[in-house]
């Protein structure tokens, strides 16, 4: 729900309804987030699976990943 309230600009589902900054000019879009670690943060990207993670720690990725549809 929060990536999809700041790709339209709408308030996230813990602000106060409205428009928010969906009709603004220059509001902050997903091309403004420029490191892969911004990305993960606002669940634009997936998180990685790493060869040394244990079983729980890349459970616990792909739950995250199938969580967020990524």
């Amino acid at each position: 729900r929060q990536r999809h309230s700041f790709e339209y600009g709408i308030p996230a589902p813990d602000f106060p309804g409205g428009k928010g900054e969906s009709n603004h000019i220059g509001r902050a879009t997903t091309k403004c987030v420029n490191t892969v670690e911004g990305k993960r943060t606002m669940g634009l990207e997936s998180f990685e699976i790493k060869p040394h993670m244990t079983s729980g720690e890349k459970e616990m990725i792909l739950q995250a990943n199938n969580i967020l549809n990524l």
